[in-house]
Protein backbone atom coordinates (compact mmCIF):
# COMPACT_ATOMS: atom_id res chain seq x y z
CA UNK A 1 0.00 0.00 0.00
CA UNK A 2 2.68 2.40 0.54
CA UNK A 3 5.03 3.88 -2.12
CA UNK A 4 8.97 4.35 -2.14
CA UNK A 5 7.78 8.13 -2.10
CA UNK A 6 5.92 7.95 0.96
CA UNK A 7 8.67 5.71 2.91
CA UNK A 8 11.15 8.36 4.08
CA UNK A 9 8.70 10.57 5.86
CA UNK A 10 9.58 9.00 8.23
CA UNK A 11 13.60 9.84 8.22
CA UNK A 12 13.33 13.16 6.17
CA UNK A 13 10.13 14.57 8.26
CA UNK A 14 9.50 16.06 11.50
CA UNK A 15 7.35 14.04 13.60
CA UNK A 16 4.81 16.05 16.36
CA UNK A 17 3.62 13.94 18.95
CA UNK A 18 0.76 15.99 20.94
CA UNK A 19 0.38 14.27 24.30
CA UNK A 20 2.94 13.18 26.57
CA UNK A 21 1.48 10.52 28.55
CA UNK A 22 1.68 6.66 28.30
CA UNK A 23 0.89 6.13 24.37
CA UNK A 24 2.45 9.20 23.49
CA UNK A 25 5.67 8.74 25.04
CA UNK A 26 6.03 5.56 24.11
CA UNK A 27 5.65 6.47 20.60
CA UNK A 28 8.98 8.55 21.34
CA UNK A 29 10.74 5.78 23.03
CA UNK A 30 9.68 3.59 20.31
CA UNK A 31 10.77 5.54 17.41
CA UNK A 32 14.23 6.65 18.85
CA UNK A 33 14.77 2.65 19.74
CA UNK A 34 14.10 2.01 15.95
CA UNK A 35 16.61 4.91 14.68
CA UNK A 36 14.12 7.40 14.03
CA UNK A 37 16.64 10.37 13.58
CA UNK A 38 14.75 12.96 12.12
CA UNK A 39 13.40 15.70 14.63
CA UNK A 40 11.08 14.46 16.92
CA UNK A 41 8.76 17.07 18.77
CA UNK A 42 6.79 16.35 21.96
CA UNK A 43 3.53 18.73 23.18
CA UNK A 44 2.74 18.97 26.30
CA UNK A 45 -0.02 21.53 27.56
CA UNK A 46 1.58 22.21 31.38
CA UNK A 47 4.83 22.95 32.00
CA UNK A 48 5.26 20.91 34.72
CA UNK A 49 4.46 17.92 32.30
CA UNK A 50 7.11 19.80 30.11
CA UNK A 51 10.01 19.85 32.91
CA UNK A 52 8.86 16.31 33.75
CA UNK A 53 9.71 15.17 30.52
CA UNK A 54 13.02 16.96 30.40
CA UNK A 55 14.14 15.39 33.45
CA UNK A 56 14.40 12.03 31.37
CA UNK A 57 16.84 13.15 28.57
CA UNK A 58 14.32 11.59 25.91
CA UNK A 59 16.25 13.05 22.65
CA UNK A 60 13.26 15.06 21.82
CA UNK A 61 11.95 18.55 21.48
CA UNK A 62 9.50 19.16 24.14
CA UNK A 63 7.52 22.41 24.20
CA UNK A 64 3.90 23.85 25.73
CA UNK A 65 4.24 26.07 22.51
CA UNK A 66 1.30 24.05 20.12
CA UNK A 67 2.47 25.84 16.96
CA UNK A 68 6.03 25.54 16.94
CA UNK A 69 5.52 21.76 17.59
CA UNK A 70 3.58 21.07 14.40
CA UNK A 71 5.23 23.31 12.46
CA UNK A 72 6.46 21.89 9.01
CA UNK A 73 5.68 18.43 10.83
CA UNK A 74 5.08 15.40 8.19
CA UNK A 75 3.55 13.17 10.97
CA UNK A 76 1.06 14.76 13.57
CA UNK A 77 -0.37 11.98 16.20
CA UNK A 78 -2.72 13.42 18.32
CA UNK A 79 -2.38 11.05 21.88
CA UNK A 80 -4.63 13.07 24.28
CA UNK A 81 -7.82 11.91 26.07
CA UNK A 82 -10.91 10.71 23.62
CA UNK A 83 -12.30 13.88 24.65
CA UNK A 84 -10.07 16.61 23.69
CA UNK A 85 -9.02 15.08 20.07
CA UNK A 86 -11.27 17.03 17.97
CA UNK A 87 -11.03 20.19 19.38
CA UNK A 88 -6.92 19.72 19.30
CA UNK A 89 -7.40 18.81 15.68
CA UNK A 90 -9.17 21.84 14.91
CA UNK A 91 -7.26 24.21 16.48
CA UNK A 92 -3.98 22.52 14.99
CA UNK A 93 -5.33 22.49 11.35
CA UNK A 94 -4.82 25.96 10.40
CA UNK A 95 -1.18 25.38 11.48
CA UNK A 96 -0.15 22.45 9.81
CA UNK A 97 1.12 22.07 6.12
CA UNK A 98 -0.83 20.85 3.25
CA UNK A 99 -0.97 17.15 3.05
CA UNK A 100 0.56 16.68 6.69
CA UNK A 101 -0.50 13.28 7.64
CA UNK A 102 -2.60 13.63 10.69
CA UNK A 103 -3.69 9.81 13.33
CA UNK A 104 -4.53 9.53 16.64
CA UNK A 105 -4.81 6.90 19.17
CA UNK A 106 -8.47 6.66 20.99
CA UNK A 107 -9.83 4.29 21.51
CA UNK A 108 -13.39 5.21 20.36
CA UNK A 109 -13.84 5.86 16.28
CA UNK A 110 -17.20 7.03 14.80
CA UNK A 111 -17.57 10.09 17.18
CA UNK A 112 -14.29 11.60 16.13
CA UNK A 113 -13.32 10.28 12.83
CA UNK A 114 -16.14 11.59 10.76
CA UNK A 115 -15.76 15.01 12.34
CA UNK A 116 -12.38 15.12 11.87
CA UNK A 117 -12.95 14.30 8.08
CA UNK A 118 -14.85 17.26 8.00
CA UNK A 119 -12.24 19.44 9.72
CA UNK A 120 -9.45 18.30 7.22
CA UNK A 121 -11.35 18.52 4.39
CA UNK A 122 -8.69 18.51 1.54
CA UNK A 123 -5.93 20.93 3.54
CA UNK A 124 -3.97 17.64 5.39
CA UNK A 125 -4.66 14.19 5.40
CA UNK A 126 -6.26 12.43 8.69
CA UNK A 127 -6.38 8.35 9.04
CA UNK A 128 -8.11 7.21 12.86
CA UNK A 129 -6.07 4.86 14.71
CA UNK A 130 -5.93 2.69 17.91
CA UNK A 131 -3.06 0.83 18.80
CA UNK A 132 -4.61 -1.36 21.34
CA UNK A 133 -1.50 -1.30 23.77
CA UNK A 134 -3.11 0.91 26.77
CA UNK A 135 -2.66 0.33 30.49
CA UNK A 136 -4.79 1.06 33.71
CA UNK A 137 -1.02 2.67 34.52
CA UNK A 138 -1.01 6.58 33.19
CA UNK A 139 1.74 8.74 32.18
CA UNK A 140 4.95 9.33 30.61
CA UNK A 141 6.51 7.99 33.92
CA UNK A 142 5.46 4.15 32.39
CA UNK A 143 6.02 4.65 28.89
CA UNK A 144 8.11 2.14 27.43
CA UNK A 145 9.85 1.48 24.24
CA UNK A 146 8.91 -2.11 23.71
CA UNK A 147 4.89 -1.39 24.91
CA UNK A 148 3.42 -1.92 21.04
CA UNK A 149 5.41 -5.08 20.29
CA UNK A 150 2.80 -7.58 18.95
CA UNK A 151 -0.03 -5.30 19.92
CA UNK A 152 -2.74 -4.52 17.49
CA UNK A 153 -3.43 -1.48 16.26
CA UNK A 154 -6.66 -0.88 14.05
CA UNK A 155 -6.71 2.21 11.58
CA UNK A 156 -10.08 3.30 10.01
CA UNK A 157 -10.99 3.71 6.60
CA UNK A 158 -14.10 6.08 5.18
CA UNK A 159 -14.70 7.16 2.06
CA UNK A 160 -12.54 10.86 2.73
CA UNK A 161 -9.37 8.34 3.68
CA UNK A 162 -6.13 8.92 1.58
CA UNK A 163 -4.80 5.26 0.65
CA UNK A 164 -1.46 6.70 0.80
CA UNK A 165 -1.92 7.80 4.19
CA UNK A 166 -3.81 4.62 5.44
CA UNK A 167 -0.63 3.04 3.77
CA UNK A 168 2.02 4.90 5.60
CA UNK A 169 0.46 4.59 8.86
CA UNK A 170 0.44 0.77 8.67
CA UNK A 171 4.07 1.00 8.00
CA UNK A 172 4.32 3.34 10.75
CA UNK A 173 2.53 1.03 13.47
CA UNK A 174 4.10 -2.00 11.99
CA UNK A 175 7.86 -0.25 12.03
CA UNK A 176 6.53 0.11 15.90
CA UNK A 177 6.13 -3.87 16.62
CA UNK A 178 1.75 -3.53 15.85
CA UNK A 179 0.06 -5.77 13.92
CA UNK A 180 -2.09 -3.57 12.16
CA UNK A 181 -5.91 -4.23 10.45
CA UNK A 182 -8.14 -1.60 8.72
CA UNK A 183 -11.91 -1.19 9.85
CA UNK A 184 -14.90 0.93 9.48
CA UNK A 185 -14.80 3.78 12.30
CA UNK A 186 -18.25 1.67 12.68
CA UNK A 187 -16.66 -1.83 13.24
CA UNK A 188 -13.92 -0.49 15.50
CA UNK A 189 -16.30 0.47 18.19
CA UNK A 190 -18.78 -2.26 17.98
CA UNK A 191 -15.51 -4.19 18.70
CA UNK A 192 -14.11 -2.40 21.41
CA UNK A 193 -17.59 -1.89 23.30
CA UNK A 194 -17.34 -5.85 23.60
CA UNK A 195 -13.49 -6.56 24.38
CA UNK A 196 -12.54 -2.98 26.13
CA UNK A 197 -15.52 -0.53 26.70
CA UNK A 198 -18.00 -2.90 28.24
CA UNK A 199 -14.85 -5.16 30.57
CA UNK A 200 -14.00 -1.68 32.01
CA UNK A 201 -17.71 -1.04 33.18
CA UNK A 202 -18.06 -4.64 34.52
CA UNK A 203 -14.79 -4.45 36.50
CA UNK A 204 -15.97 -0.89 38.15
CA UNK A 205 -19.36 -2.94 38.96
CA UNK A 206 -17.51 -5.54 40.64
CA UNK A 207 -15.29 -3.25 42.69
CA UNK A 208 -17.56 -0.85 43.79
CA UNK A 209 -19.46 -4.24 44.75
CA UNK A 210 -16.73 -5.06 47.21
CA UNK A 211 -16.73 -1.31 48.52
CA UNK A 212 -20.39 -1.02 49.55
CA UNK A 213 -19.62 -3.85 52.15
CA UNK A 214 -20.23 -2.96 55.76
CA UNK A 215 -17.72 -5.62 56.61
CA UNK A 216 -14.06 -5.70 55.59
CA UNK A 217 -14.45 -7.82 51.98
CA UNK A 218 -11.79 -6.33 50.90
CA UNK A 219 -9.40 -8.00 53.30
CA UNK A 220 -10.23 -11.19 51.86
CA UNK A 221 -10.18 -10.67 48.33
CA UNK A 222 -7.48 -12.53 46.38
CA UNK A 223 -5.52 -12.53 43.18
CA UNK A 224 -8.65 -13.45 41.19
CA UNK A 225 -10.34 -10.37 42.17
CA UNK A 226 -7.61 -8.57 41.68
CA UNK A 227 -6.74 -9.71 38.37
CA UNK A 228 -10.68 -9.21 37.43
CA UNK A 229 -10.86 -5.67 38.59
CA UNK A 230 -7.70 -4.86 36.79
CA UNK A 231 -8.49 -2.11 34.58
CA UNK A 232 -10.90 -0.32 36.88
CA UNK A 233 -7.96 1.14 38.34
CA UNK A 234 -8.12 3.14 35.26
CA UNK A 235 -8.08 6.68 35.25
CA UNK A 236 -11.78 7.80 36.03
CA UNK A 237 -11.40 11.19 33.84
CA UNK A 238 -10.27 9.49 30.50
CA UNK A 239 -12.81 6.36 30.94
CA UNK A 240 -15.57 8.71 31.38
CA UNK A 241 -14.73 10.36 27.67
CA UNK A 242 -14.88 6.36 26.50
CA UNK A 243 -17.55 5.86 27.66
CA UNK A 244 -19.56 8.77 26.81
CA UNK A 245 -18.49 8.32 23.44
CA UNK A 246 -19.44 5.09 22.57
CA UNK A 247 -22.30 4.72 24.89
CA UNK A 248 -24.64 3.40 22.53
CA UNK A 249 -22.76 0.37 21.41
CA UNK A 250 -21.49 -0.20 25.24
CA UNK A 251 -25.50 -0.20 25.85
CA UNK A 252 -26.16 -2.58 23.71
CA UNK A 253 -23.57 -5.49 24.31
CA UNK A 254 -24.64 -4.35 28.10
CA UNK A 255 -28.31 -5.70 27.35
CA UNK A 256 -26.60 -8.91 25.71
CA UNK A 257 -24.53 -9.74 29.55
CA UNK A 258 -27.78 -8.48 31.28
CA UNK A 259 -29.80 -11.45 29.70
CA UNK A 260 -26.80 -13.99 30.10
CA UNK A 261 -26.11 -12.76 33.83
CA UNK A 262 -30.09 -13.34 34.38
CA UNK A 263 -30.03 -16.88 32.95
CA UNK A 264 -26.77 -17.27 34.93
CA UNK A 265 -29.29 -16.01 38.27
CA UNK A 266 -32.12 -18.04 36.77
CA UNK A 267 -29.81 -21.54 36.91
CA UNK A 268 -28.34 -20.75 40.28
CA UNK A 269 -32.33 -19.97 41.80
CA UNK A 270 -33.13 -23.48 40.77
CA UNK A 271 -30.14 -25.27 42.12
CA UNK A 272 -29.23 -27.21 38.60
CA UNK A 273 -25.39 -27.98 38.94
CA UNK A 274 -25.70 -29.34 35.55
CA UNK A 275 -26.97 -25.93 34.02
CA UNK A 276 -24.00 -24.56 36.50
CA UNK A 277 -20.93 -26.58 34.76
CA UNK A 278 -22.64 -25.95 31.37
CA UNK A 279 -22.62 -22.14 31.67
CA UNK A 280 -19.08 -22.22 33.31
CA UNK A 281 -17.90 -24.98 30.44
CA UNK A 282 -18.97 -22.83 27.81
CA UNK A 283 -17.50 -19.60 29.21
CA UNK A 284 -14.16 -21.53 29.97
CA UNK A 285 -14.23 -22.58 26.31
CA UNK A 286 -14.65 -19.07 25.01
CA UNK A 287 -11.51 -17.75 27.10
CA UNK A 288 -9.44 -20.50 26.19
CA UNK A 289 -9.81 -19.99 22.22
CA UNK A 290 -9.24 -16.19 23.15
CA UNK A 291 -6.14 -17.28 24.54
CA UNK A 292 -5.53 -19.80 22.27
CA UNK A 293 -5.54 -17.02 19.28
CA UNK A 294 -3.21 -14.51 20.91
CA UNK A 295 -0.58 -16.79 21.55
CA UNK A 296 -0.89 -17.81 17.42
CA UNK A 297 -0.69 -14.72 17.02
CA UNK A 298 2.04 -13.88 19.23
CA UNK A 299 4.49 -16.72 17.43
CA UNK A 300 3.67 -15.89 14.24
CA UNK A 301 5.10 -12.27 14.94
Amino acid sequence: MISPADKPIMFSDKVAILGPGLLGGSIAMALRDRGFTSELALWARRPEAAAQIRTMQLPVDVSTNLRRCVADAGLVILCTPVDTIVSLFKKICPMLRPGCVVTDVGSVKSALVHEMDEIAADRVRMVGGHPIAGSERAGIEHARADLFLNAACILTRTSATDEAALGLLTWFWELLGCRVSVLSPEEHDEIMARVSHLPHLVASALARLVRTREDAAAAWCGNGFLDTTRVASGSADLWTGIMQANRHEIVRCLSELLEDVKSAKEILEQGNPDGITSFLHEAKLARDSVQALRNHVTDQS
